[in-house]
Parts: C-alpha cells; sequence; structure tokens
C-alpha cells in the first residue's frame, strides 16, 4: 500500500500598466490539498483519490466596481479505481468519480463567500474485461454520467440537470511489449433539462506507445 499526501498553490497577480485599466488588477489564488492510496496485491489493484480545492479570485480596487467582482470556486473531489481479477482471464473494472461544488461572491475583507450557485457531477464506469481472446483484450462496460446545476437566488433550485448512459466496447491488440492498437466503439444516450433527448454513436483507432 502506498499513502501520499500533496499539497498545491498557485499565485498569480495580473497588473495593467495602463492607469484607465488598472482597476482589472487582480489576483488568482488556488490552493489544493488531496491524498492518494494505492493498493495492490498480486492482479488486484485500488486506487483511490481525494482532494479539497479552492480557486480565488480578488480584484485591487473593488470599490471601483458597482458590484463586488471577486469570486471564490470551491470544490470537493473523490474517485475510485478498482481492477478485480476473476477466473479463466477474465476480470472486472471499475472507475468512480464525484465532484461537488460552489460558486459565489467573495468578500475579501471579511473573508465571506455569498454562495449564489452550485453543482454535482457523478461518473461511473464499470466493464468486464477478457483477456488472451486470440492475443486480444475485450472489455464490454457501461459508463453513467449525471451532472446538476443549482442556482441560490433567490433561492435554492435546479437550474439544469444532464444525464447520460453510454454502452460500449473497446478491444487492445499488443503489437509489441510497446505499442498496442485499440479500438473504441460506444452509444450515448443523452437527455438534459428542458426536453433535450438524442443519441449518438462514437468510435475511435487508436496507436498507444508506451516509454
Amino acid at each position: 500500500m502506498k499513502i501520499e499526501l500533496e499539497f498545491y498553490t498557485w499565485m498569480f497577480h495580473t497588473i495593467y500598466i495602463l492607469e484607465e485599466q488598472s482597476a482589472n488588477n487582480y489576483w488568482n489564488r488556488i490552493y489544493r490539498l488531496s491524498a492518494v492510496i494505492n493498493y495492490r496485491w498480486q492482479k488486484f489493484r485500488n486506487w483511490l483519490k481525494t482532494a479539497i480545492l479552492a480557486d480565488y479570485n480578488t480584484y485591487d480596487f473593488e470599490e471601483a466596481f458597482d458590484q463586488i467582482p471577486s469570486y471564490v470556486v470551491r470544490k470537493y473531489l473523490i474517485s475510485d479505481s478498482l481492477y478485480i481479477p476473476l477466473i479463466k482471464d477474465f476480470a472486472l473494472g471499475f472507475y468512480g468519480y464525484l465532484e461537488l461544488n460552489d460558486r459565489g461572491t467573495f468578500f475579501k475583507h471579511e473573508f465571506e463567500q455569498f454562495v449564489f450557485g452550485s453543482g454535482q457531477v457523478l461518473l461511473c464506469d464499470a466493464f468486464l474485461q477478457k483477456r488472451n481472446l486470440f492475443y486480444l483484450t475485450f472489455d464490454a462496460g457501461l459508463a453513467i454520467y449525471q451532472e446538476k446545476r443549482w442556482r441560490h437566488i433567490p433561492r435554492k433550485y435546479l437550474d439544469r440537470e444532464i444525464n447520460m448512459i453510454t454502452p460500449y466496447i473497446r478491444i487492445i491488440y499488443p503489437l509489441n511489449p510497446y505499442l498496442r492498437f485499440r479500438a473504441y466503439i460506444s452509444l450515448t444516450k443523452y437527455k438534459e433539462t428542458g426536453g433535450i433527448n438524442r443519441s449518438y454513436a462514437n468510435g475511435n483507432l487508436m496507436l498507444v506507445y508506451n516509454f
């Protein structure tokens, strides 16, 4: 088992030379704290990652604006990747991702936030794998994606929702220890708030080289 902790920060100051544009001078500060747990036992693998992030944009001369332009975006993210070997070259795979976020006006002097929007993103991807099928690795899976966005003014209500269901097939053929050929095809059913419904197919062919 391997455990990693990481703290990341980014600070960038934009300054306009011309006096008439100096009101747009601003700071962008990003802070992210993340943790990763990587567990392996024989062919079993589990990779879990979680993080919290804050993205601040603060203007140097807020008094020059009628409304406070400074804002902050906050996020919580967690993802999990799981690979479970079965019998006779079969395996199960799973990937899950969850993101919670909110956006709002930032009062830098009081270090307070007024939330005007929030969101949630959820992705689940599960597949059954068969290896060594005429030298091919064959995956048959299903991916489910959901995104929700809420507005908080004048009250919290659901503003937009997107749902996608995607069955897919992926085939991998190793040409040599470093080069692989990959074929992918999927069919997506898309549904969005407002009665938007459609279906579309997607496919690609790729050559992947691993150093």
